[in-house]
């Protein structure tokens, strides 16, 4: 598989709906992540498959 050094203007944008997912938007000027360890996405032959989620989180600078 190749690597692509994308930047953030040229990275693909997803255009597929799926039912029951959320789409988390991002600017590009986040600076912090939330993490969400072993998301749980399916069963498969009673193997729970996980996600490592992180979802962009950005707050307004105080001062």
């Amino acid at each position: 598989m190749e690597i692509k050094k994308w930047s953030y203007p040229d990275f693909p944008e997803y255009q597929t709906d799926l039912p029951d997912v959320k789409c988390i938007d991002s600017t590009g000027d986040e600076v912090r992540v939330l993490y969400h360890p072993n998301v749980e996405y399916a069963d498969y032959g009673g193997q729970k498959l996980t996600l490592q989620v992180l979802e962009p989180f950005y707050t307004e600078p105080s001062g």
